[in-house]
């Protein structure tokens, strides 16, 4: 069986199971994956009982960098996919091994691992060695004799063989110290860097202090007042405009509109910034604490008179696309007034903006004169 199975696949195993049709066979399956789609869609959550559950999880905006044009990409927040298996789904699938059951080779070692019982019988056991006795009675106690002139020494018993196991069990305490010893340099290095961090605080503040000091006696010391100069005025600061969008993390209370008129000082630009977003955010009153976007530099209204008047009519599409595809929303009501506001702002950017753009423009939605 291979990893993917396409819907071809699935219809012709479900042809083989059950006596039905190509046709009818192929709207069940249509039928089965619309109805999960929209279950998942309204609830968020559907439950198969003894299969598992589809999910959708939360994913929250980010801005992240391509790595090719190091430019700032805009992640929109998203949902991601879970499927949960059911216990009986998985007392199946692990019906095989159920008689398999997990035992402690050696308890008095629990760094050790758990094996199978089935495992442990496979290794190989040794037998231990019955020594038999030369002569029958007890074994004579040898004794230092005057011709021998020293004891007769007894013949080291003979060491049985360590198994893995034994070994991994006595190299353990060794590890254990070993960890222990590790622990310990890592602590001093710590204490170590803590107290030079402390040096390195203390020592300018005690120079800073002798400065001071020195600056306090000096003037203390009567000096002859010297005539002041007139203060030259200030020379006017001028920062420099980068032509790269900045990433603008959202919060508490930020509309297009308020950030327009924070970073550009026109709020009927709004359209302009949101027309850079579009694509994350489809409707401009949707902006939640958290989303990401991208604030361009100022638009020049006379050189980008195109783009910005083109941002105005988006702007006005976009809140009439959302009035007829949601009729019912509660939210209509506002569109219709920020529709409005939209032509105004157009309106006072440029003069004759309704009149060349008359024919994009409901009769109804004209600003009055």
């Amino acid at each position: 069986m291979s990893n993917s199975l396409k819907p071809k696949d699935l219809l012709e195993r479900l042809k083989g199971k059950i006596p039905v049709d190509e046709v009818t066979a192929k709207g069940f399956l249509g039928d089965l994956f619309d109805l999960l789609e929209s279950e998942i869609k309204n609830e968020g959550r559907i439950s198969l009982f003894g299969f598992g559950s589809f999910s959708t999880v939360p994913v929250k905006g980010s801005i992240r960098v391509n790595p090719r044009s190091g430019e700032p990409i805009v992640i929109p927040e998203h949902l991601r996919m879970k499927f949960s298996p059911a216990s009986a789904l998985a007392e199946r699938v692990n019906k095989e091994y159920a008689h398999l059951e997990p035992v402690i080779l050696e308890e008095e070692h629990p760094g050790l691992l758990v094996k199978a019982s089935r495992y442990r019988d496979t290794l190989p056991r040794e037998e231990p060695k019955i020594p038999v006795p030369e002569a029958s009675g007890p074994p004579r106690k040898e004794t230092p004799t005057e011709t021998s002139g020293a004891l007769v020494e007894k013949e080291p018993a003979e060491a049985l063989p360590v198994t893995p196991l034994e070994q991994k069990a006595l190299n353990e305490p060794e590890k254990k110290n070993g960890r222990r010893r590790v622990l310990f340099a890592i602590k001093i290095l710590g204490a170590l860097l803590v107290v030079f961090s402390l040096l390195l605080i203390l020592i300018p503040r005690n120079s800073e202090k002798k400065e001071r000091g020195k600056t306090q006696a000096a003037l203390e010391k009567p000096e002859q007042a010297e005539p002041l100069e007139p203060a030259s005025p200030p020379e006017k600061i001028t920062e420099p405009q980068d032509s790269s969008p900045m990433a603008y993390k959202v919060t508490p209370g930020d509309t297009f509109s308020r950030l327009a008129q924070r970073y550009w000082g026109d709020i009927d630009l709004w359209p302009y910034l949101w027309d850079t977003n579009s694509r994350s955010f489809p409707d401009p009153d949707f902006l939640r604490p958290g989303d990401c976007i991208l604030i361009p530099p100022k638009p020049e209204e006379e050189k980008q008179r195109k783009e910005i008047e083109s941002s105005i009519l988006s702007a006005y599409q976009r809140y009439r696309t959302l009035m007829e595809q949601q009729e019912d929303h509660p939210r209509n009501r506002y569109r219709i007034l920020n529709v409005r506001k939209v032509l105004s702002g157009g309106q006072e950017l440029y003069p004759d903006f309704v009149q060349r753009h008359r024919e994009s423009i409901k009769p109804e939605d004209l600003p009055l004169p």
